[in-house]
This record gives C-alpha cells, sequence and structure tokens, in this order.
C-alpha cells in the first residue's frame, strides 16, 4: 500500500527503492514516508562532536552538591591550649567520626576526608569550628586545603540581623522536634572512642551534626542556601 505525502491518496502497488513515481489522484511526485518516533534527546545526545571538554564540563553541571556537616568535640573552649578530642561529620551518603589518641591523626584525616566536600555546614562554626581547626591545625604544622567558598554557618541565616537571642543547637532541635534517647555522655567523652568502638557514645557524638544536617536540609528546600 502507497500514501501520497500530499493529499492522503492510497493505493496499491510496489514501491520502487530508487525512483519518484505520480500519485495517481493529484499527481504529486512524492511518496509518504513515516516520520521517525520522537525521542527525547539526552544531554549526551546533543554534545555529540563536541570537544571533550564541553563533555566535561555538561556532566560537572549535572553533579549534585557535596555537603558535609561537621561538629567538633574538644577539651574546652580556648584553641590556644585546648585540643580537639575528635570530629563527627555527615553527608548524604555516610556517617563518620574521627577520634584518636593523637590529634595530627584526626586533623590529617578529616583534612583529607573534607576536601573532597563543594560545602562544609557547621552550627556557629565561623565562631568555634573554624577558629579550632585553624588554630590547631597550626599548633601540629599541617597545610589546611583551600576552603574558600565552601564554609557555611548555618546560625548567622537562621538569626542575621536578629536582635533576639540568637539560641543554640538544642534550641532548634526542639523547634524540629528531633528526639534522642537521654544520654549520661558529654562532649569530652569523644575520647572514649580512643579506646574503641563504643556505638553508644558514637550515638551521642553524632546529635550535633545531625540538628545541623537537618537544618541546612530545611534551609535548602527553602532555597535560603
Amino acid at each position: 500500500m502507497n500514501t501520497c505525502q500530499n493529499c492522503k491518496y492510497e493505493w496499491t502497488g510496489r514501491k520502487p527503492q530508487s525512483q519518484i513515481r505520480e500519485c495517481p489522484n493529484c499527481k504529486t511526485r512524492a511518496w509518504d514516508k513515516i516520520p521517525e518516533p520522537l525521542v527525547e534527546k539526552s544531554i549526551r545526545d546533543e554534545i555529540k562532536g563536541n570537544s571533550e571538554e564541553d563533555k566535561t564540563m555538561i556532566d560537572e553541571t549535572q553533579k549534585p552538591e557535596k555537603v558535609l556537616a561537621v561538629d567538633l568535640s574538644t577539651e574546652g573552649k580556648n584553641p590556644l591550649k585546648d585540643r580537639i578530642l575528635g570530629i563527627s561529620t555527615k553527608s548524604l551518603l555516610e556517617e563518620k567520626i574521627f577520634a584518636n589518641r593523637e590529634e595530627l591523626v584526626i586533623l590529617t584525616q578529616f583534612l583529607g576526608y573534607a576536601k573532597h566536600f563543594d560545602k562544609i555546614v557547621g552550627f556557629n562554626s565561623d565562631e568555634f569550628d573554624v577558629p579550632f581547626l585553624i588554630v590547631r591545625s597550626i599548633k601540629n604544622k599541617l597545610t589546611i586545603p583551600n576552603l574558600k567558598g565552601k564554609l557555611l554557618d548555618i546560625r548567622k541565616i537562621i538569626t542575621v540581623n536578629s536582635n533576639y537571642q540568637k539560641g543554640t543547637l538544642t534550641d532548634f532541635q526542639e523547634l524540629l522536634e528531633i528526639k534522642f534517647s537521654d544520654s549520661r555522655y558529654k562532649k569530652m567523652h569523644m575520647s572514649l572512642l580512643w579506646e574503641g568502638d563504643f556505638p553508644s557514645v558514637k550515638e551521642f557524638m553524632m546529635r550535633d551534626t545531625k540538628i545541623t544536617w537537618e537544618l541546612y536540609d530545611y534551609l535548602k528546600e527553602a532555597g535560603l542556601v
């Protein structure tokens, strides 16, 4: 069966492979061709034939941002004399705690891990965590990776230009209705992890990091970060 592309007239007859014949009805010299199905092109299809540099650039834009929530446990509040006991972290894929008797080991492992993330998030981190990391890294003669543009203190976003009390992480835990089981531990008990794997200690040490992650998630949904 042949179909005219112009008037849609149909007639029987063998369709030649390399010759165009007239339509018996309207004399149009054309054959009807069934159009190929429309297929949504992927980004890779659209850049087919482009340079490898162009392909890499488009691949990079499709990658989700890698975010790391961070919380430090320290001996005290003065980085000049108080050491870091451990660092709790949370990303989309995993929760990880860096704890060791040697502060140098903690910092080396954490900095090597954190440099692979696009954004490092903390709560009151500009006032506490970041200065501690800098001073203690200097103390241990470590070079800090370039973190420019990666650091985000979500407390500053929540309380920007606020004349009210800025609130603690525990206050925001209650606001988000995040509940944890009662614990007798404190941040100084991070040192227990130097001796072995204690799930209850790990769970406690991850609390502030989890709250920070939840706050960041809310701010991201609101389009504020």
